[in-house]
């Protein structure tokens, strides 16, 4: 399942304002469902906010005729964007006034960053319980998470998770009181704890009741087969995300990507990815896109070789012609024919095919030039899917 965000619906909102989409059209009729659900899911069926979209649902006819009023488009976006405004955070005083030393972006969890994400993952846990039931003495069903079903799960699903005395943990970093500069932690794969975050929110189902059992304790918990529960909880990640610096987002889909400050990969670009006629170069770029955007650093080296070999598949993308012939016409097409951005285009295609050729990209003899720095890669694939973007808008 899909989530929809409330920014997802802002921003395809706006692009269909801008687009001047019809009430009629089909893409208005779609992004209107999605509003609609948003609020039920998140408000309820009989809300506030549920009563302003009917209004203007039934009132669509108004919104046309009246110009000044703005379109049905203008009207849901108004509903959006102040429901925007209630959920986000407006920062404390010396966030608001410049005050505040700025956040380090980086890759790297420290050890609190790692509690902060795992305590959230707890939080969530009664929401697995259906999956690894504690059953009520009582034959009442499920009163919660069996966290040893669970941890005897997770040494075969996430076998790297940190642990302490065989349960899943949060790493601890340690002071001798005797000797003041020796520091122990705990150490940890970072990635392991990324397979926690998608294990969960693919696996949250909605509690649809819980019933105090006094006698015992503790709730017995009905469960929905719905799993809205992870909207809030991929909120909630990327919260903690972004406030700890962490340049990595959980997506729509569950899965975890890192953010680049600096990018060219836009949804234009891979809108264009997708209509490429030829299977074997589209397949290339999806592949290299998708690699690029993960955290995994192994992948990120990948994504530079297949978007190299998309590179190469794209030279020869006119069959009719010679490897040579195809370029050229490529590279005509995107000068529009001028001898000025002929020059430019061909000298940037060698440049490419140098850097191909002389660093550890899809060669690696031992004269090939080593690639250490994944930033360095960052600039590589972003260089090289520069030039495949702008050639994609001028094939045939």
């Amino acid at each position: 399942m899909v989530i929809i965000t409330l920014q997802k619906l802002i921003e395809t909102g706006n692009k269909l304002k801008s687009e001047a989409v019809s009430q009629n059209d089909a893409k208005f009729l779609i992004w209107k469902s999605d509003v609609e659900q948003y609020i039920v899911q998140n408000y309820g069926e009989n809300s506030t906010e549920m009563q302003k979209i009917r209004s203007v649902s039934l009132n669509e006819w108004y919104y046309v005729a009246n110009k000044n009023a703005g379109s049905p488009i203008h009207q849901y976006l108004i509903i959006l964007n102040s429901l925007s405004s209630n959920t986000t955070e407006k920062g404390l005083y010396t966030e608001r006034h410049g005050m505040r030393k700025s956040i380090e972006k980086t890759y790297k969890i420290t050890i609190k960053a790692y509690s902060l994400l795992f305590d959230c993952c707890e939080r969530y846990f009664d929401n697995l319980a259906w999956k690894y039931p504690k059953e009520c003495p009582d034959g009442n069903g499920c009163c919660g998470i069996d966290l040893i079903k669970f941890n005897e799960d997770m040494e075969f699903v996430i076998p790297t998770l940190f642990r302490r005395d065989g349960m899943i943990d949060k790493p601890r970093r340690l002071h001798n009181v005797f000797e003041a500069d020796n520091i122990i932690e705990d150490e940890f794969d970072q990635y392991a704890l990324f397979d926690l975050i998608e294990y969960i929110s693919g696996n949250i189902r909605d509690i649809s009741r819980k019933v105090p059992h006094s006698f015992y304790h503790h709730d017995d918990i009905s469960y929905s087969s719905t799993n809205f529960t992870a909207n809030r909880f991929l909120c909630d990640i990327n919260d903690i995300f972004e406030k700890t610096g962490l340049l990595y987002k959980l997506n729509e889909n569950f899965e975890i990507e890192r953010v680049e400050e600096i990018s060219i990969i836009s949804e234009e670009i891979e809108e264009n990815v997708t209509l490429i006629k030829e299977p074997g170069l589209k397949d290339l770029m999806q592949t290299a896109i998708k690699k690029h955007k993960s955290p995994y650093p192994e992948d990120q080296k990948d994504a530079v070789e297949k978007i190299w070999d998309a590179l190469e598949r794209l030279k020869t993308y006119y069959t009719t012609m010679d490897k040579k012939g195809s370029v050229s016409k490529i590279i005509n097409d995107i000068a529009g024919g001028n001898p000025n951005y002929i020059n430019l285009f061909d000298t940037e295609f060698n440049a490419l095919k140098d850097i191909g050729n002389n660093y550890r990209i899809r060669h690696h003899e031992t004269n090939k030039v080593d690639i250490n720095d994944l930033r360095h890669y960052d600039y590589f694939f972003n260089r090289c899917l520069s030039l495949i973007a702008l050639a994609i808008n001028y094939l045939e």
